[in-house]
């Protein structure tokens, strides 16, 4: 699980987002492109900024092979604050 604030940054990784993005905390959604691809970090910004966009997530491929579809979760109604987390594909 990756949280994002409101400006777009990555502001905490569990452990099992910390093995797979070890220096993830502080990089911004975009620096993620290389990672999850230009589709799924668009998909998320539309999502954190309130956007439409497909209702289905595109398939990011991760380094180790896994693909994966993130799913961008309101992670507390008093802050903006949004929860990405990925489910295998």
């Amino acid at each position: 699980m990756l949280l994002l604030d409101a400006d777009e940054h990555l502001s905490f990784a569990n452990s099992a987002a910390t093995r797979l993005v070890p220096d993830a905390v502080g990089l911004s959604l975009p620096r993620l492109d290389a990672l999850l691809g230009t589709p799924a970090v668009a998909w998320l910004q539309a999502a954190q900024r309130g956007e439409a966009r497909a209702a289905e997530p595109p398939l990011a491929r991760l380094p180790d092979g896994n693909a994966v579809r993130a799913v961008c979760d309101e992670f507390d109604r008093r802050l903006p604050r949004r929860a990405i987390t990925a489910t295998t594909a």
